[in-house]
């Protein structure tokens, strides 16, 4: 038997063998911190963990190191999505009493957020990468503790996966080939022997 460094293992809950089903969740705040998107635009990311119940800690699994963006959401802090941006932030004021996220942003501010609790309707996301069906899940929508409360259920999943060809999708066993037909020969001209030359 090989001799192990138990010291040097990293322990692992083993979460990731059972995908997080969409529904809503109370999760908190891991992290925070300002980027800009493709167009340029300012946005607050932000990263949670779910808070309570069997998933609680699931994205601290080792598995997920260095792959936030699996479990973050963005705040938009210009253009079209500001309407948006003002409902998550009016929830998550809503679930932390005293707390005024539109101060932290007007300050600059990203570790205010950190610990702050958060409820959210997560919709899990079926798709293909590489050839196998993989599932995610992502924030459909961020909700008020009475919303929680009355415990909403999880919407549909989002089926994008990859269809197979037409050929393989069906499990019908394929008709035989239809053999080749030998040309039919031309029409003879209707000839008496008198007729003939030779």
């Amino acid at each position: 038997m090989p001799k192990i460094n138990w010291g040097e293992v990293v322990e692992s809950t083993g979460a990731t063998s059972q995908s997080l089903p969409g529904g809503a969740y109370r999760v908190r705040v891991t992290a925070a911190r300002y980027e800009r998107s493709k167009k340029g635009d300012p946005m607050l990311v932000l990263v949670w963990d779910v808070d309570d119940g069997p998933f609680r800690g699931y994205f601290s699994d080792q598995f997920y190191e260095g792959k936030d963006f699996r479990h973050l959401d963005r705040v938009m802090l210009a253009g079209k999505g500001l309407g948006v941006s003002k409902h998550k932030l009016h929830m998550l004021a809503d679930a932390n009493p005293g707390f005024r996220p539109t101060v932290a942003i007007d300050a600059d501010q990203t570790q205010p957020f950190v610990g702050k609790v958060a409820y959210l309707m997560l919709r899990e996301r079926l798709y293909t990468w590489e050839g196998r069906d993989r599932s995610e899940v992502r924030v459909e929508r961020w909700l008020s503790p009475e919303e929680f409360a009355a415990n909403p259920a999880a919407p549909e999943p989002l089926d994008e996966r990859e269809k197979a060809p037409a050929a393989y999708a069906t499990s019908a066993v394929p008709a035989p080939p239809v053999p080749p037909v030998a040309p039919s020969p031309a029409p003879m001209a209707d000839l008496a022997e008198e007729d003939i030359p030779f």
